[in-house]
Parts: C-alpha cells; sequence; structure tokens
C-alpha cells in the first residue's frame, strides 16, 4: 500500500516539475514579446491570439513568431540603412 501512494506522489511531483518548466517557458517568451512590441516597428509581431492561429498553441510556436519578428525588424533597418545617401556624398572624380 505505501509503494503505491509513493508512485503517485512521485508521478504528482513530476506533473508540477512539468507545469513550473512551461510556466518558465511562457513567462520568458512573454518577456522576449514585451521586449519586442516596446522596441520593433509595429507590425512585425502578431497578437498571441493569431499566432495561435497562424502557428500553434505550443511555447515552440511563439518562440517562432518571436524569431520571425526580429528576423523582419533587422531586414527593415538594413533596407532603411542601405536607402540613406552615402555620409561622404557623391564621389569625386579624380584628377590624376
Amino acid at each position: 500500500m505505501l509503494a503505491g501512494l509513493d508512485d503517485r506522489h512521485r508521478s504528482a511531483s513530476i506533473l508540477t516539475m512539468d507545469e513550473n518548466y512551461i510556466y518558465g517557458e511562457r513567462t520568458g517568451l512573454q518577456l522576449v514579446r514585451m521586449a519586442i512590441e516596446m522596441t520593433c516597428p509595429a507590425g512585425v509581431l502578431p497578437s498571441e491570439e493569431a499566432v495561435n492561429c497562424l502557428y500553434g498553441p505550443l511555447p515552440a510556436h511563439e518562440g517562432e513568431a518571436l524569431a520571425k519578428a526580429i528576423i523582419e525588424t533587422v531586414e527593415r533597418l538594413t533596407r532603411s540603412i542601405d536607402a540613406l545617401p552615402s555620409p561622404s556624398g557623391p564621389a569625386l572624380p579624380r584628377s590624376d
């Protein structure tokens, strides 16, 4: 009888560890989401509800959406920097 109680207690504690791990994952992803929403251009990151519809409900799906938002931000910044005029101005002809 005691062995059965130990097994149930052990499986319950494993479930709690898994739940804590998933909670930690989601908390970390929420912090990354907040940072992206505060610093990246509007529209690069879909809402959490849209991520669930577009990618899926798992933390890995949220991570995929966050990664794509970061990549899109870098690409937009690169395009905007490439569009700026050269700081040295137009090249002058050489008089060699």
